[in-house]
């Protein structure tokens, strides 16, 4: 063996056979190396070969290709199409020009594509690789290719995440503001300094000491220590605006760490309305307090006499001077508690739109002279001058009287009882600008700025001292202003101050053409009726059978529907007056029965009612009534409805 060795080597020259051994041995173990070094790196070596005809291999790669792109190693050696194949579509074109534009230059490769894996699904892929120009024209990349998909991903909640809190930093309906723990003001959104009053030059400059209104340099360094140590605080301060006006903030603090730094991260929310709207509802609240406890006071105080009287009518002598003066203070007192009710029940419809106007065009003087005229006895008892200015040219007006009437009385009986005996009461009546103009002024105890604010709310009352020892439930001048806006008018309060009187003024549009146009009131002739009452109330339907009887009229009286029915189509009257809270079928029923008789069709129907919201009237009328008055029925008013020829069949007595 050794022999035939030695001949193979002098006849080959084997001399230098161990030095080519020895190379070969070398270059073996440097692959072996290579090939280490290469799986031991996160990605593929590879070259990659661009044929003169387009076509496209790679020849040479480390075994972790086949992971990288999942398709075997000796396919990819032969044709990278398949590798193409699986490039998402709206990266393929621009991965092809980039490889172009890298061969024509000749210059380094660099890209990220997304790829269709065939068992993971979508991946990214990142390259590099620098070309080199073979003989025949193709081009012979060697690089570098890995998978970046967690990177990718990472990278791209990354940027989602700075973009939402780009959005809520610009967004945020409250300040943000982020500073140092010196106080210095570092970044901050546009509602941050715009709910100041600064523009972001302006308040880059500031520290939060410049904007707190309650605390110095020093006082701002130590809360931002307190907050850092105890990792967030939630403060109420107050702010100064650029303007100087003082602002109510809700801060929320928390520290944050910022590029190894430790900043603190502010919240700004203006609570300032919020703020104003808590104390206007405590006040409002305390108003209400205070209105339960008068209104408890004025409605006990009128049943002491009315009790007291009472017994004395019991034991009195018929017709004898201490009846009489039983009985007016029993009118009186029941008069009180009336006005009362129908004051809250008025502040009621008001509030909830519910009040009905009954228009007519009406002299303004009438009604200022009517209603000063009714009044004078009020402020004669109380040692008060009323005087009365009139313009030359009365202001004609289109509005409900009975309203009007209420507005210059409440107003009237305000002066009176805030104006000391000895002082004076003014009504001046003119119109301008088209518009008609009623004042009233007193010299009485006047107010504080900050009662003419809050006068016409209600329950608002003036001087509590005085309010107390003149009664009242402080809806007065609430119900002038919403009768007053009602017809499209406006009300405002003046006064100079404590001790300085009061002034009230109404204006009111003025009627088009004035007097020219002003509707003749025609009397309406009255004469005895034939009257069927149908009341359950044995005190109520006796008081207006003899109301009605004292009015020259024929009286009848029935304590339920059915009888009332029967009643009525044996005397065929010219009036019923029909409670609608019956205790066998109610009032509707009964309208419409009577309605349903020819007989009785001339008959006009009154109801009487403790109900007297828009929609009770409406549901009267449709029952058949031809009017509907809220109980109790002024008898003043209702002697005059029963006893006028009716103009028409829908008149309303509420």
């Amino acid at each position: 063996m050794a022999e035939q060795r030695l001949k193979s080597d002098l006849a080959t020259g084997g001399g230098a056979h161990p030095r080519e051994d020895a190379a070969a041995l070398e270059l073996a173990a440097l692959k072996d190396r290579l090939e280490k070094i290469a799986a031991s790196v996160p990605g593929v070596v590879c070259s990659y070969r661009l044929n003169a005809d387009g076509s496209a291999s790679m020849p040479l790669s480390t075994p972790a290709i086949e992971d990288l792109y999942g398709i075997p190693q000796a396919v990819l050696a032969e044709s990278m199409a398949p590798c193409f194949a699986r490039v998402h579509r709206d990266d393929r074109d621009r991965l092809t020009a980039s490889v172009a534009a890298a061969e024509r230059a000749m210059t380094p490769w660099h890209d990220q594509f997304r790829y269709d894996h065939p068992t993971k699904g979508p991946r990214w892929i990142e390259g590099w690789s620098m070309p080199l120009r073979e003989p025949g024209g193709s081009t012979l990349w060697h690089g570098f290719v890995m998978d970046v998909t967690e990177r990718m991903t990472a990278d791209q909640a990354l940027r989602e995440s700075r973009d939402l809190y780009r959005s809520v930093f610009t967004l945020a309906p409250s300040g943000v503001v982020v500073n140092d723990a010196e106080g210095r003001i570092l970044t901050f959104n546009d509602q941050a300094h715009r709910q100041l009053g600064y523009t972001r030059e302006e308040f880059a400059q500031l520290r939060l000491a410049d904007v707190d209104a309650d605390e110095r340099p020093e006082d701002v360094r130590r809360h931002i220590a307190d907050i850092a140590a105890g990792g967030g605080s939630e403060y109420e301060v107050h702010h100064h605006t650029k303007s100087g006006e003082v602002r109510d903030v809700l801060v929320r603090t928390r520290p944050v760490d910022l590029g190894g730094e430790r900043r603190f991260l502010n919240v700004w929310q203006d609570i300032t309305d919020r703020k104003h709207a808590e104390a206007a509802l405590l006040a409002s609240d305390k108003r209400k307090s205070e209105f339960l406890g008068v209104l408890s006071h004025e409605l006990r105080n009128p049943l002491a006499p009315i009790r007291n009287s009472i017994y004395l009518l019991e034991r009195a002598a018929p017709g004898s001077e201490q009846a009489a003066r039983a009985k007016e203070v029993i009118r009186r007192q029941t008069e009180h508690l009336t006005r009362l009710v129908d004051d809250l029940l008025d502040v009621t419809r008001i509030s909830r739109g519910k009040v009905e106007l009954h228009r007519s065009h009406v002299n303004l003087r009438d009604v200022v002279n009517k209603t000063t005229d009714d009044l004078r006895s009020l402020f004669d008892q109380s040692g008060v001058a009323l005087r009365v200015e009139h313009s030359a040219r009365p202001p004609w007006v289109d509005v409900d009287p009975t309203r009007i009437t209420q507005v210059l009385g409440n107003l009237l009986q305000n002066a009176v009882k805030f104006t000391p005996a000895g002082g004076t009461v003014v009504v001046c009546l003119g119109a301008a600008d088209g518009r008609a103009e009623l004042r009233v002024r007193d010299d009485g105890v006047g107010m504080e700025p900050a009662q003419v604010d809050r006068m016409f709310e209600p329950f608002a009352q003036g001087a509590q001292s005085l309010a107390r020892t003149k009664g009242g439930l402080g809806l007065g001048l609430a119900l002038v202003k919403g009768l007053v806006e009602l017809h499209g008018g406006s009300v405002r309060a003046r006064s100079e101050g404590p001790g300085r009187g009061a002034e009230f003024v109404v204006t009111l549009p003025l009627a088009p053409g004035g007097a020219a146009s002003a509707r003749r009131a025609v009397a309406a002739a009255a004469r005895a009726r034939v009257v069927v009452v149908i009341e359950d109330s044995l005190d109520a339907g006796d008081s207006l059978a003899e109301l009605l009887a004292w009015g020259g009229h024929r009286v009848h009286v029935s304590r339920d529907g059915r009888s009332g029915l029967e009643l009525a189509r044996r005397v065929r009257p010219d009036v019923v007056l029909c409670d609608i809270g019956l205790p066998d079928i109610d009032g509707y029923a009964v309208a419409r029965a009577l309605r349903g008789d020819e007989a009785l069709s001339s008959t006009r129907l009154i109801a009487l009612s403790g109900y007297a919201q828009p929609e009770d009237r409406l549901r009267a009328r449709e029952a058949g009534f031809d009017a509907h008055v809220a109980k109790p029925p002024d008898p003043d008013d209702l002697m005059k409805m029963v006893a006028a020829d009716w103009a028409s069949s829908a008149q309303d007595g509420s």
